[in-house]
């Protein structure tokens, strides 16, 4: 991405568009006194709105308190309650299972209980593997469904950039001081429901019997920390963390 002006659609800025720089510290008014905040810690201007070129977002809150966000929860929600049901039902034919090998023990030899004793444990082995597998299909689903979300709601997060006149949004959770009058986490919020609604057009279900994703590796907990450049259709280049913006670029708002 060059160092040049960006045109924004007839406008133009100094810098490319910046979304979710989680390292950058916000600059504030020289005159503020600060001491002993907590990281994301928002004050009150005091005087009026305050005109920054940078804006702040609660990343999360803004996919949890959505209509998009809110859908999912509903249906991971349901899907786990679906799973404990049939957890607990298989836990009670268990249990049912072991007291009857319990009560034969007497009347078998000691070799011939050994071995419905390990093909009992291997089956308890098998259905908990089974069930642990469901329960990553369900995340993985959550997970994709939040991905989606990230997406459609880059061009949006753009274009109300564009309208406030700034040139980046910060993640508010990464910074250590800033006045609630550049939080646009409620704006932000307005406009994805108004533009995407729940998100449930286009959207997978949740199948407990499709494949297991493969168990997340030690260090997928690193992903989704790398800057990476996205054309923003209808706003220009921005920059974006790697796992947030879509693989190929521009993401389109309908899904």
């Amino acid at each position: 991405m060059g160092r040049g002006r960006t045109s924004f659609g007839g406008g133009a800025v100094a810098a490319p568009l910046v979304i979710w720089m989680g390292a950058a510290l916000l600059a504030t008014a020289a005159t503020a006194q600060v001491a002993n905040y907590p990281l994301g810690q928002s004050v009150d201007a005091g005087h009026g709105a305050v005109q920054s070129p940078v804006l702040t977002l609660d990343r999360d809150r803004m996919f949890a308190d959505s209509d998009f966000g809110k859908r999912v929860a509903t249906e991971v929600a349901a899907a786990q309650a679906r799973l404990l049901a049939e957890n607990r039902k298989k836990e009670t034919a268990l249990a049912a299972e072991e007291k009857k090998l319990t009560a034969e023990r007497k009347t078998m030899p000691p070799d011939a209980f050994e071995k419905l004793a390990n093909a009992f444990d291997a089956k308890v082995q098998k259905i908990r593997r089974d069930q642990d597998s469901k329960n990553r299909i369900i995340q993985a689903w959550r997970q994709q469904e939040r991905q989606r979300f990230f997406e459609a709601a880059l061009p949006i997060l753009g274009q109300l950039v564009r309208d406030s006149g700034a040139v980046a949004i910060l993640n508010s959770q990464a910074i250590f001081l800033s006045f609630k009058s550049i939080d646009v986490t409620d704006r932000a919020i307005a406009r994805l429901n108004a533009t995407l609604g729940d998100g449930a057009k286009g959207a997978g279900k949740i199948d407990l019997s499709a494949s297991p994703p493969p168990e997340p590796s030690v260090n997928e907990g690193d992903a989704g920390t790398i800057p990476r450049e996205v054309a923003v259709p209808g706003v220009g280049e921005a920059v974006a963390p790697n796992g947030v913006a879509p693989p190929q670029g521009g993401a389109g708002a309908g899904n």
